[in-house]
């Protein structure tokens, strides 16, 4: 009996510690999700709703944000970021894990010092680099279009994801490799059709970092894209026509909307990857 009385009050401050953990779990969300439901409430405001009192809901549903937004050529602006992401998605994770390939499974005189060298190319301050690489782009006339924020990436990839990309190709069999070539297989077959379906984990996972990337950068299409506003990315777009525009009052209805239009897109793909993110980095970390 004594133990039976036991056992029920150790379940019970279990439950009670249970209960007390996802109250307050509950609470931390509500207070972070907070911004984001103002954010989306506060875009669907009409024009001659009153700023004050502060409402959280509108009086009723209204579009006129929306309107503003896209009467401001949006489209176009996305289509040129979605031009600069899906360039940088396929380039990047294809020039790093080449590099990736050639240090870790091709033996060659100097690799290791190579290797620290890229490494060390990570302590360079990007501001560093901004003034040579404009004073490169003005000369080959690349100011004002797409190609400064896309050619690149076919140059390596980063530092930071070939380290990641070598770390997991590490733990590839070479016993698998080594039968490919035995079978006659060339390098570039065993690197496409062995290496790169072992590495999608990490492949996914350096895809959607580059995406956020892309869709967040600001100083680059700022620097390089010039007065030529027909190939400003979203984010110049936002800056000049919501922040830095002093000639046109524009309704808070209008900037909330076009903040929930950035703000959508990454929640939805860091959802449907969200597995990926979070393991990445242990799997690159764990495989070398």
């Amino acid at each position: 009996m004594i133990a039976k009385t036991m056992s029920s009050r150790k379940r019970n401050k279990k439950i009670a510690g249970l209960c007390a953990r996802y109250f307050f779990l509950v609470l931390f969300c509500l207070f972070f999700l907070f911004p984001f439901v103002y954010l989306v409430s506060k875009g669907f405001f009409a024009n001659s709703e009153p700023l004050i009192p502060i409402k959280l809901f509108p009086s009723f549903l209204s579009i006129d944000g929306y309107r503003y937004v896209f009467s401001l050529s949006v489209l176009r602006y996305f289509k040129n970021t979605v031009i600069v992401i899906v360039s940088n998605c396929i380039l990047i994770p294809l020039s790093s894990s080449l590099c990736a390939f050639g240090f870790s499974k091709i033996k060659w005189q100097g690799r290791e010092f190579f290797f620290g060298v890229v490494l060390a190319t990570m302590m360079l301050p990007a501001m560093a680099i901004q003034v040579p690489l404009y004073i490169m782009y003005t000369r080959i006339n690349w100011i004002g279009t797409l190609w400064p924020l896309i050619v690149p990436a076919a140059f390596g990839g980063g530092a930071f994801n070939i380290f990641l990309l070598r770390q997991f190709m590490k733990n590839v069999p070479n016993d698998i490799l080594n039968a490919a070539k035995i079978d006659g297989a060339t390098l570039i077959r065993i690197f496409f059709q062995l290496t790169i379906p072992l590495c999608m984990p990490i492949i996914i996972f350096i895809m959607v970092t580059t995406f956020f990337g892309c869709w967040n950068d600001f100083m680059g299409p700022i620097m390089f894209l010039g007065i030529n506003d027909k190939n400003y990315t979203l984010a110049v777009a936002i800056y000049l026509n919501f922040v830095k525009s002093s000639t046109v009052y524009i309704h808070e209805n209008a900037n909330m909307a076009i903040g929930t239009l950035m703000i959508v897109p990454p929640i939805i793909l860091f959802f449907i990857f969200q597995k990926q993110l979070l393991s990445g980095l242990n799997l690159g970390a764990i495989k070398g």
